[in-house]
């Protein structure tokens, strides 16, 4: 008997849920089995929360591949509803599955008790199924948000990045120590809680090294990097030391004893927010590694000489000079990439722009296929066709591909001069393809900028 080729969609919440995904495959498994389906495509979100699209590759290459007429299989098969997604309005899990069933692949719920058959019982019912799926992770951030509120306070460490120099140990519910300290530690019980501890030695050495250069030596965030760097100390989560990393040790108030939680929330996913210094909770959690006195000189030096921006100018446009030796360029995207170097709203509120930060230290972008010494700036019409010889050569159109191309003036060239990339590439001819524009952000993948007129207006 001939099988009817199918994909399939495995989807776990997080990392340490073993399992889940092999009992997802093999209950998907056994219905096809019995219904005759052959799984010749998997794809899977493993340790990724179903609140967004954004962060799953695996629910945004099922759906790319879906609306792209290619697709080997007519059918999805998913555990359940929720495994589709939590999303918190039920209308954005229904659109994702619409328009898959638009280009011919239908989604089927092997687990669910209804038949996703387009009835109106079953519609109701899925519909259901949705909002209870939003509606529990929803409770279960209130609950997560909660103990984390009523834990904090009492120095116990609630999940996040640990500082440099800080390590979490577990103890349990007399205060006795359980395991060695390390990172990425999990209770195993439910009245173990964490800790905070001072990490390695050498970690804590630095740490007062990185204070002591600062405040009585005089030291500049940039000369304190090079100094670690060439020292070959390396900080957490980064490659190198760089004037971010080091200000973030001098100001975190953990180098004093002091856990600070609750700056910031988010909620579900969603955007994250400043929370009043005032609603902080502040708690000592072990003694210090610096002296109050210390750290208060150290504050005091960062808000006196650089206000809010805690970054000299000659260590902003020295650490822009570095970029450029290292890449042998500059564009926007590299200085938002970067680990050395501010962020590009720094280079503007300092400098007005980030192209005089750049002028500044002598370097001017290139803007299209010119010696070094001349300064002519290509017509509209120039940049127009430059764009369409980009499209011939690979087929689609993205910021990243511009930047990329030594060829083409940059994309903020393109910006400045049409008014946005948008903009520019309806100049050049090219619309968005509205049923390919489905990642959030991913309009310009491939086949997405489409040349000739926009359908969506001609008043059809």
């Amino acid at each position: 008997m001939k099988m009817t080729p199918a994909a399939q969609y495995l989807r776990m919440s997080t990392d340490h849920q073993r399992y889940s995904l092999s009992n997802q495959a093999t209950a998907i498994g056994a219905y096809a089995v019995k219904h005759d389906l052959e799984i010749v495509r998997t794809f899977e979100d493993a340790g990724k929360s179903g609140l967004t699209l954004r962060e799953r590759p695996g629910l945004q290459a099922l759906l790319a591949e879906a609306v792209s007429g290619k697709a080997e299989f007519a059918k999805v098969l998913v555990l359940d509803v929720s495994r589709w997604g939590r999303f918190q309005d039920p209308d954005q899990a229904a659109h994702y599955e619409f328009i898959c069933r638009e280009a011919g692949v239908d989604i089927v719920y092997v687990a669910e008790a209804f038949a996703n058959d387009g009835s109106t019982m079953s519609s109701v019912v899925k519909h259901l199924k949705r909002v209870m799926a939003g509606e529990y992770s929803r409770e279960l951030g209130e609950r997560i948000r909660a103990g984390k509120l009523r834990h904090a306070p009492e120095g116990f460490f609630v999940g996040g990045n640990l500082p440099y120099g800080v390590r979490s140990q577990l103890v349990d519910a007399q205060g006795a120590a359980v395991g060695s300290d390390r990172l990425g530690q999990r209770k195993n019980l439910r009245d173990e809680r964490s800790i905070f501890v001072w990490g390695p030695p050498e970690e804590i050495r630095t740490i007062r090294t990185i204070f002591r250069w600062f405040v009585v030596d005089r030291l500049t965030l940039v000369g304190i990097a090079r100094r670690l760097n060439a020292a070959g100390l390396k900080p957490r989560r980064a490659p190198t030391w760089s004037p971010s990393t080091v200000r973030f040790a001098l100001t975190n108030e953990m180098a004093i004893g002091v856990f600070v939680y609750g700056k910031t929330s988010v909620r579900l996913k969603g955007r994250r927010s400043g929370v009043a210094p005032a609603d902080w909770i502040r708690v000592r959690v072990f003694k210090p590694m610096v002296s109050r006195q210390l750290f208060d000189q150290a504050q005091e030096r960062l808000q006196k000489r650089w206000g809010r921006n805690t970054f000299l100018p000659d260590e902003m446009l020295a650490a822009l000079t570095r970029l450029l030796k290292e890449q042998g360029r500059l564009t926007t995207q590299l200085v938002k990439e970067s680990r050395v170097t501010p962020s590009v709203a720094s280079y503007r509120n300092h400098f007005g722009s980030l192209e005089e930060a750049m002028r500044l230290i002598g370097y001017r972008r290139r803007v299209g296929t010119f010696s070094k010494g001349q300064r002519e700036m290509p017509s509209k019409a120039e940049m127009i066709e430059m764009l369409r010889a980009l499209h011939r050569q690979h087929g689609f159109l993205s910021v990243k591909l511009v930047n990329d191309d030594k060829t083409l003036p940059c994309a903020s060239v393109y910006a400045s001069r049409f008014g946005s990339m948008t903009a520019a590439y309806a100049a050049a001819g090219y619309y968005v393809d509205h049923q390919q524009a489905i990642l959030n952000g991913k309009a310009r993948k491939r086949g997405v900028w489409q040349l000739g007129p926009d359908p969506s207006s001609s008043g059809v």
